[in-house]
């Protein structure tokens, strides 16, 4: 599933010695489904779209799209790679759990049969024969809706999660994250984003966190961000991330369009800088799984979610999702859970009740492990639920509008929807984190019974615990 995002033109940020500071400029309107601008190295002026329009790729395939299917495999204690690959010679290991009894992998094609037969099997390991197929789901190739509210078949594994945004205002990015060497004492932000601050306490639970999200590593599963952005500078660990739409080890958000700019471009990059406005000093490591149209394989998110887990990320924002159950999605995301990370996902933009996946899952990570994955909402300042938002099956609500936030090529903009009230969860995960709590599960519950409680009457009992409260957060128990 894929729901439309777009950016109105975003105004300039100028890297001065000390600061980062906007020039303004008329905001230009622009086309639904569309972000408007381009990539770039740090400059003071824009510049033209990519030419060039890179295929997305299945795993394990380089560069032609190709079917196939997720597999999931027992596994026994003390499996290794090459046991999984003895059996799926030709498949690519997404992931590998043997404490936990589990693999999974990706072939290609329809044929989960490509497991060795049983003829062969005495040429392999113990641990390689004892291997077994537990259950198998199709990796679909992508395409984009055009609406919301689209009935088009949903094809898709996932999508960036925003609606709309607008530019406006000239106010300077006080300070800039890049002003001060070393870690940031002080908290830099837009005055544009004060009212929701102040409606979640941001001050107060920063003031309770001096540290400001030091030493957490939050994973971002999103279009990737740009690398050079002066506002995220000194906050990435991009050798730690990975691209997995263009199959390399630089996760750079990538506009394909050859006039105008690519739907989703500029998605992770705005995601990440709203993470650092809550916790400046956290650690942001990219992961490119959405095409610049904000679509994804499945497989490649499975694989992000694992390796986010193995570069000791203890937050994974996800504002993505999409309107199909995925076991094999479900499996990850528990998996990290177990392993001490919390998840965070954006709840979905369709306006009804349908929350997207994995936020749906929040239900079944509380049933089974006590929680782990939140599910987050949008609200507007007045703490009513955002026209687009689903509800339902959530956790918190967090302001989703108009968040101004980092916009490729040295630049910001306003953005709007569930995926820019997620990372200011994940940015209060990391906040919390770095003050020594790092129970997993005795934080989710903290957050959400020290959130402040729905008001908005027309969806009782649909919002969730309500609005994140990092004041209250940091004094619970």
């Amino acid at each position: 599933m894929r729901s439309p995002y777009r950016f109105a033109a975003p105004s300039m940020l100028v890297l001065l010695t000390v600061a980062l500071v906007s020039c303004g400029g008329q905001v230009l309107p622009v086309q639904a489904d569309s972000a408007t601008v381009a990539a770039s190295p740090v400059t003071a002026s824009p510049v033209a779209p990519a030419a060039d329009s890179p295929v997305v790729s299945s795993p394990a395939v380089g560069s032609q799209i190709v079917s196939g299917q997720i597999v999931t495999l027992s596994v026994r204690p003390g499996t290794t790679e090459a046991d999984v690959k003895s059996r799926y010679p030709g498949g690519k290991l997404l992931a590998l759990y043997p404490q936990e009894g589990y693999a999974q992998v990706w072939v290609q094609g329809a044929d989960q049969a490509a497991v060795r037969p049983g003829a062969g099997l005495g040429t392999l390991s113990l641990n390689a024969q004892a291997v077994a197929v537990t259950a198998s789901e199709p990796d679909a190739n992508l395409s984009a809706s055009t609406s919301p509210a689209s009935t088009s078949p949903a094809t898709e594994d996932a999508d960036a999660q925003g609606t709309s945004a607008w530019a406006g205002g000239t106010s300077a990015w006080a300070g800039g994250f890049s002003s001060v060497a070393g870690l940031l004492t002080t908290v830099s932000t837009f005055s544009e984003n004060v009212a929701a601050w102040d409606m979640m306490d941001v001050s107060g639970g920063q003031k309770l966190a001096p540290a400001l999200g030091a030493g957490v590593r939050v994973a971002v599963l999103d279009t990737g961000v740009d690398i050079v952005h002066p506002g995220l500078a000194g906050h990435l660990d991009v050798a730690s991330g990975w691209d997995y739409v263009g199959g390399d080890a630089v996760p750079q958000e990538v506009n394909t369009s050859k006039s105008g700019y690519s739907r989703a471009y500029g998605h992770g990059t705005a995601v990440a800088g709203v993470i650092l406005q809550i916790a400046p000093n956290a650690t942001i490591v990219p992961f490119r799984v959405l095409n610049p149209d904000g679509a994804g394989k499945l497989s490649n998110i499975i694989m992000a979610v694992n390796d986010a887990v193995k570069a000791g990320a203890k937050v994974i924002n996800m504002s993505l999702g999409t309107t199909s159950s995925s076991a094999a999605l479900s499996t990850a995301v528990s998996s990290a859970i177990r392993s001490g990370a919390m998840v965070v996902t954006s709840s979905g933009n369709s306006g009804d009740d349908k929350v997207t996946y994995p936020a749906r899952y929040s239900a079944d990570m509380q049933a089974t492990l006590g929680g782990g994955l939140i599910s987050v909402g949008s609200e507007d300042l007045f703490q009513k639920k955002s026209s687009f938002s689903t509800y339902g099956n959530l956790d918190l609500l967090a302001p989703g509008e108009a968040v101004k936030s980092t916009f490729p090529g040295n630049q910001f903009t306003k953005a709007t929807g569930t995926s820019f009230a997620a990372p200011m969860v994940s940015g209060a995960v990391a906040l919390a984190m770095s003050s020594g709590r790092t129970d997993v599960i005795a934080l989710y519950k903290s957050m959400k019974s020290s959130a402040t409680v729905p008001i908005d009457t027309l969806y009782s009992g649909k919002l969730g615990n309500g609005t994140l409260n990092l004041g209250k957060l940091m004094v619970s128990k």
